[in-house]
């Protein structure tokens, strides 16, 4: 670019301080809370829609009687539910926003074994 006759550059500044400690301050706190459900004495499980299991701890997968939660990916939480119907049930009472019927709900469900023997367990649900 030319100004008064000679050669320029345009130069703009932007100070992205703030939104550098901000995305610091994130990933601190993302730190934080993954160490507490990775870490924690509860098993802690999120599936899609379809119910294949997204995330789940190591106490999840304990409990399931898995050695590791990447046992756990991919496979679908209805393998474990004792009451194969109760998850389509829980779904359609989400989509009909009838939470009230779906807190402090206990699910009973199933847990490999050695020898491929499956024993049953139960599990509490507390949305508070």
């Amino acid at each position: 670019m030319q100004y008064n006759g000679e050669n320029t550059e345009q130069v703009i500044l932007r100070d992205i301080t703030q939104r550098k400690k901000a995305e610091q301050a994130l990933k601190a706190s993302e730190k934080k809370y993954r160490n507490i459900i990775e870490l924690s004495p509860i098993g802690f499980y999120q599936t899609n829609r379809e119910g294949r299991f997204i995330f789940t701890n190591h106490k999840m997968a304990e409990i399931l009687g898995y050695d590791n939660a990447n046992e756990l990916l991919n496979r679908n939480i209805t393998e474990f539910y004792y009451d194969q119907g109760l998850r389509e049930k829980l779904i359609e009472k989400y989509d009909r926003k009838e939470y009230s019927e779906i807190k402090d709900l206990e699910i009973r469900f199933v847990k490999k074994v050695p020898r491929m023997r499956r024993s049953r367990f139960w599990a509490y649900r507390d949305e508070r």
